[in-house]
């Protein structure tokens, strides 16, 4: 039976809980970073170094985790729920394993740090906070599988609800640890590490009283843990292994970028971090939608409705261009407003006009490889997303920022064009393997 024409309404219903959830999740970073630059510059210095090295590994177990949202929202569309809880118990093991792999990796904290040379003020602080975080691997995966689960069930607003529960508690938790209130001892860094694992811990329990209650039992038989079967686990890891590295990759080839600018100087630096969190808020509207367009493709793809699944995608494309569109004209209109934020220096503020400049023309080709790559994934597609950001990023991308930035000597300005330009062919080639016909075909 063909399904209804989808609209402007269930698109937004499904976009709209991610964006918040992003919104949530940066309040919460910002504030975090607040309260630690209160306790001194080498503590603040120690979060920035491992912030990227953490954000690195647990993309890839955040990523890895998207296939959650795409066999549920398959399962879904063809009426196949009580084999839903299956794919969530077979995703979740895998997710243990990852999440004991991570916390392994913790136990060698002391010889990471050291690889990264950092200044001996910022060594032992940075120490101290990754050896904390790191115990969050018992549980992270899960957390991430769950959030996805309930994406993938057109549900986002409970995993937007939980992460909003988890923000707060871990804001609360990080002014009660860090500076020590009703009679606990001040603890710095190790407080923050402290305050976001637990608030963490305390999240995955609610999903999982969720992912357990009556309702979800009895649908998608949640509460019954299935047999072991490997065909479906070689189904689960030929999605989502590529998710997961196009995640990594994604976040290390950041990271890489960031080392480049750090040798154009400490003004370059600064600009390419100011600007990177201007960004985020433009960044979000293209992560929502791009979340909807893979619950939604899914879905559709499972009931056998091919039009609807484009037209989902047509919707939400729509809608964040226009979105990040008139973001981007603010930040070509009012640049000086938005850097004045994070400092009136005279250098940065020059500086920023023109990056800022060259990432509003690029925010179109943002909003289509955020939008179509999120599509692909829904579709199982994630084989040509994980290349494209292979050969894309670290073929291309990364070369040609090292060779305008520093061979070239055209700075920061020239590593934000091969920026601009990356992301201009990865926002195209995401277009063009959605309009193709391909990934209709693509069997999960």
């Amino acid at each position: 039976m063909q399904e209804p024409r989808v609209t402007v309404n269930q698109v937004s219903k499904l976009a709209y809980p991610s964006i918040l959830s992003m919104v949530s999740i940066t309040i919460q970073g910002f504030i975090d970073t607040v309260f630690i630059s209160r306790v001194g510059i080498p503590q603040i210095a120690a979060i920035g170094l491992t912030t990227w090295y953490l954000l690195t590994l647990l993309s890839f177990l955040r990523g890895f985790a998207t296939v959650t949202n795409t066999f549920t929202a398959r399962y879904l569309g063809s009426r196949r729920y009580k084999a839903i809880g299956v794919i969530v118990w077979h995703v979740m093991f895998v997710s243990f394993i990852f999440g004991i792999l991570y916390f392994c990796i913790g136990l060698f904290s002391r010889e990471i740090i050291s690889l990264i040379n950092p200044p001996v003020e910022v060594y032992g602080y940075a120490v101290d906070y990754l050896k904390v975080r790191f115990y969050e691997g018992f549980f992270i995966v899960g957390l991430f599988t769950l959030e996805e689960f309930f994406r993938g069930l057109k549900k986002p607003y409970i995993s937007l609800e939980i992460i909003a529960l988890i923000s707060f508690i871990n804001i609360i938790l990080d002014y009660i640890l860090i500076f020590g209130r009703f009679g606990i001892e001040p603890m710095g860094v190790q407080g923050a590490a402290f305050a976001t694992v637990i608030a963490e811990l305390i999240g995955f329990i609610i999903f999982l009283l969720v992912f357990f209650n009556k309702k979800n039992r009895h649908s998608h038989l949640t509460g019954k843990i299935p047999h072991l079967s490997i065909s479906l686990m070689r189904r689960i890891f030929r999605v989502g292994i590529p998710i997961g590295i196009h995640g990594f990759l994604d976040v290390a080839s950041f990271l890489a970028f960031g080392i480049i600018i750090a040798k154009m100087g400490t003004h370059a630096l600064a600009i390419n971090q100011i600007v990177i969190q201007i960004l985020s808020l433009s960044f979000m509207p293209g992560f929502g939608f791009g979340k909807a367009a893979t619950t939604m493709v899914s879905a559709y793809m499972g009931a056998g409705d091919i039009k609807n699944a484009r037209r989902s995608v047509h919707i939400s494309i729509l809608m964040a261009l226009c979105i990040m569109m008139i973001i981007s004209v603010s930040f070509i209109l009012i640049p000086h407003l938005y850097i004045r934020i994070f400092s009136k220096d005279i250098t940065l503020l020059n500086l920023g006009k023109q990056v800022l400049l060259i990432a509003a023309i690029t925010e179109a080709f943002d909003a289509l490889g955020l939008v179509f790559s999120g599509a692909l994934f829904g579709a199982g597609d994630s084989q040509f997303v994980m290349w494209l950001i292979l050969v894309g990023g670290w073929c291309m991308f990364i070369p040609s920022t090292y060779f305008l930035g520093i061979i070239l000597n055209k700075g920061i300005v020239g590593a934000w064009f091969s920026m601009a330009f990356y992301t201009l062919v990865w926002g195209i080639l995401c277009l063009v393997r959605f309009m193709g016909k391909k990934w209709e075909k693509i069997k999960i």
